[in-house]
């Protein structure tokens, strides 16, 4: 149970962000743009929209029961704004 809702997950997260900053170095090199600020804006903007798509096919299709850190590591931004929301 502990590997299927707490291992899984990470090793999932991890494998799709070194995936995306793989493909994100790629495009601005072959791009041949080398600014690091851009280069992280672009992880960025992929793991807001990819995230919760990973997040919603764990808990939907392999029916994982999902714990709160889990949530933050699919979706921080979304949880910042969030937090944010809530202290104004």
């Amino acid at each position: 149970m502990f590997l299927k809702s707490v291992v899984f997950p990470i090793l999932l997260a991890s494998l799709c962000i070194t995936l995306i900053i793989v493909l994100v170095n790629a495009l601005f090199r072959f791009a041949q743009l080398d600014i690091w600020i851009l280069r992280l804006a672009g992880v960025l903007v992929a793991w807001y929209f990819l995230g919760p798509i990973l997040l919603d096919w764990l808990t939907n299709i392999l029916h994982i029961e999902l714990s709160e850190g889990i949530k933050i590591l699919y979706t921080p931004i979304q949880s910042i704004l969030a937090e944010f929301n809530n202290l104004v």
